[in-house]
């Protein structure tokens, strides 16, 4: 191999520095471009992350509306229940009193039979001795 003259290597030494140089732009602008779309995919994802924030309250607002209505259906139905045990025990005051009147007519009824059958057994005997010369 034959030696190299101090010439070619000064050469040699200038080629590589500007191949150096050369990589270190391509590196900045490769660098640059990366620092730029990690900036906009994170703009892209904080975008996204309030999108999700907003539609999270929106969800909570709707639960809180469907809780509200809820209350509001069981306190209606806790009122609805609560008169109907009122006109419940109405009904059962007015059938527990028919029949106690009920009950009461059958008995005058049972001891009208008796002082009937009370009276004509009087009026059999007092024909009897009435029509007796």
């Amino acid at each position: 191999m034959p030696n190299k003259t101090p010439n070619d290597q000064t050469v040699v030494l200038l080629a590589i520095k500007k191949l150096e140089a050369s990589l270190r732009n391509e590196i900045r602008k490769r660098n640059n471009a990366l620092r730029a779309e990690m900036k906009s995919g994170n703009n892209a994802i904080r975008q996204e992350m309030l999108e999700i924030e907003e539609r999270v309250e929106d969800l909570e607002e709707g639960q809180k509306r469907i809780d509200d209505r809820l209350e509001s259906v069981e306190s209606g139905q806790n009122s609805i229940l609560s008169r109907m045990k009122e006109q419940h025990d109405e009904v059962m005051t007015s059938v527990s009193n028919f029949a106690g009147r009920v009950q009461d007519l059958e008995d005058e009824n049972a001891l009208g039979t008796e002082q009937y059958q009370d009276h004509e057994t009087r009026i059999s005997k007092l024909e009897k001795t009435t029509q007796q010369p």
